[in-house]
């Protein structure tokens, strides 16, 4: 068996699901900023849990799961029940909304 490094950190995943929720933690290091995928229409983005490209809906509230380094890099989102690479440029701030 080979050992599958992930790209995210689980529990700002759980943070993030949980400030969806609205069950903020008193104890939680920070709050995530919101972001939302630029444009209409759909936008087909790799999932690396499925391996696969999946279809997601621009105009979608996304959390970002790690900073890329360098611009050149994709940043991986949690797009609700969906993890995805997406690039940077696609994505706008729009703040603790």
């Amino acid at each position: 068996m080979s050992s599958r490094k992930k790209k995210y950190d689980t529990k700002r995943l759980q943070q993030i699901i949980s400030q969806l929720s609205g069950e903020i933690d008193t104890d939680a290091d920070e709050i995530f900023p919101a972001y939302i995928i630029k444009g209409e229409g759909h936008l087909w983005c790799y999932s690396p849990s499925a391996k696969t490209m999946v279809r997601i809906l621009r105009g979608s509230k996304a959390f970002l799961l790690n900073e890329p380094s360098n611009k050149n890099e994709q940043a991986m989102v949690f797009v609700p029940y969906e993890i995805v690479d997406i690039d940077m440029d696609e994505l706008e701030e729009i703040g603790y909304n």
